[in-house]
C-alpha cells in the first residue's frame, strides 16, 4: 500500500487522495537508522514468457536501502520501505536537505549493480511464484522464463539522518 501511494504520487502527485504526496527526494531525522541511510524507492519491471510463448510486462514498486559509503543494501522488499513509514524524529533544514540528496545522488552510480542484482532476485521469486500458481490451477508442470527490464527505476530517493533514541 505504502509503495503504490508512494509510487503514484511520485509519479502523478495529483493521482493520491487523501493524504498529501511524498515528494520523489527528501531527508528527514529517523530514529530507525544508526548510520546516515538512502532508501530508493525503485518500479522494477520485467517480462515473462510463458512455455506457451506468450510474452508478459510486470511491474512491482519496491525498495533498498544503502548505508553512506556502502554498495551492498542494508535492506530491501518490505524491510527498506519500513524505514520509511516511520514516523520523522524531526526535520533537517533545506540546505541540509539539498546537500543529502545531492550526495545520494552521486553514490546512485554504485549502487546500480546491487539494484540489478535485486531485480534479478525479484526476477526469479516472481517466475517461482507464476509457475506454482499456474501448477496449482492447471495441474501441469509449465514453466515461465521472467527477466528483469534493467536500468531499474529509481522513483524516489530518500536520506534518514540518525536521531538518537
Amino acid at each position: 500500500m505504502l509503495a503504490e501511494s508512494v509510487s503514484e504520487g511520485a509519479l502523478d502527485p495529483d493521482g493520491v487522495t487523501g493524504a498529501k504526496p511524498m515528494g520523489r527526494a527528501g531527508a528527514w531525522r529517523s530514529t530507525a537508522v544508526n548510520k546516515l541511510t538512502t532508501v530508493l524507492l525503485l518500479r522494477l519491471r520485467f517480462t515473462l514468457t510463458t512455455s506457451g510463448r506468450k510474452t508478459l510486462l510486470a511491474e512491482e514498486a519496491s525498495a533498498v536501502a544503502f548505508e553512506r559509503g556502502e554498495t551492498i543494501p542494508l535492506a530491501t522488499g518490505p524491510e527498506a520501505l519500513a524505514l520509511i513509514e516511520q514516523a520523522a524524529a524531526g526535520d533537517v533544514a533545506t540546505p541540509v536537505i539539498a546537500r543529502q540528496v545531492n550526495e545520494a545522488l552521486n553514490r546512485l552510480p554504485g549502487c546500480q549493480d546491487a539494484i540489478s542484482s535485486y531485480a534479478h532476485e525479484r526476477a526469479a521469486k516472481l517466475g517461482e511464484d507464476h509457475d506454482r500458481v499456474k501448477s496449482a490451477t492447471r495441474g501441469e508442470g509449465a514453466t515461465t522464463e521472467v527477466a528483469p527490464v534493467l536500468p531499474a527505476d529509481v522513483i524516489g530517493l530518500y536520506v534518514l539522518v540518525p536521531e538518537a533514541n
